[in-house]
């Protein structure tokens, strides 16, 4: 079932045990089951459904996340241009697959290979920020091909730590292929760089890029690793059929 509007106000998904609101104009998000569900879905072209979601969203209080910095995007313009001119095959589910369990096979490979090639710090900050650039892109790139927006992007504190965020909140009113494609969107180019870094290290003789291949191959696992309210986390919950919003979006109303 396609997602339906109430007036340009909210957006409702459906799913089989309940459906999620959006309001469109706060980006706030309700996850509504039972009666309240059905006199919704009842009366969902009737202003009815209208007021009261005017009255649950009102009464709701939305925390958001610590942010250090965070900016609302607006402008999507970049990655659907992106999108426009990447061979649908590229962005296709089961070859994001491939191309990550390639990756993390052939850097095992070469790093069991190691000439113990060393490098300087500078070098492995700058490697850092790329994949965690990287990473993050992938994420807006899936998300907007899915057909569903960013809310913002900046940095946050994560475990205590600054980390660089995207809000993807947003694909929770898709479906879970699209779900799952956004979750391993970052670690999906994060594997391209790897294999690129590996055939620059193996072809083009280029030592200095085992490190690189090291770092892009802790990010992959790392993030896939399920226990940490990471990409692996939401991935393996999206498929369990368990509801893993953000903080504001895990409000329930029955």
């Amino acid at each position: 079932m396609e997602n339906k509007y109430i007036k340009d106000k909210y957006e409702v998904f459906f799913e089989k045990d309940y459906i999620i609101v959006k309001n469109i104009f706060d980006n706030h998000y309700l996850r509504l089951t039972g009666k309240t569900m059905n006199y919704v879905v009842k009366n969902i072209n009737r202003n009815d459904a209208e007021n009261l979601l005017s009255e649950i969203f009102l009464c709701k209080k939305f925390q958001e996340k610590h942010k250090i910095v965070g900016v609302k995007f607006k402008n999507k313009y970049i990655f659907q241009k992106i999108i426009d001119y990447v061979p649908s095959l590229l962005l296709n589910l089961p070859f994001m697959i491939s191309m990550i369990v390639c990756s993390l096979f052939l850097s095992i490979l070469t790093i069991y290979l190691d000439h113990n090639t060393t490098d300087s710090w500078l070098s492995s900050l700058f490697w850092i920020v790329v994949n965690i650039l990287v990473h993050e892109f992938g994420h807006c790139l899936l998300c907007i091909k899915s057909g569903r927006k960013i809310n913002s992007f900046g940095i946050k504190l994560n475990y205590g730590i600054p980390m660089v965020f995207v809000d993807t909140s947003d694909i929770c009113m898709s479906r879970l292929k699209n779900k799952i494609e956004t979750s391993l969107g970052g670690v999906y180019l994060n594997s391209l760089l790897c294999i690129f870094a590996i055939g620059a290290y193996w072809i083009a003789k280029l030592n200095m890029m085992l490190y690189p291949i090291k770092i892009a191959m802790f990010f992959i696992l790392s993030n896939l690793v399920p226990f940490l309210k990471l990409d692996g986390y939401y991935i393996l919950s999206d498929i369990l059929g368990v509801t893993n919003l953000d903080r504001a979006s895990k409000l329930t109303i029955k």
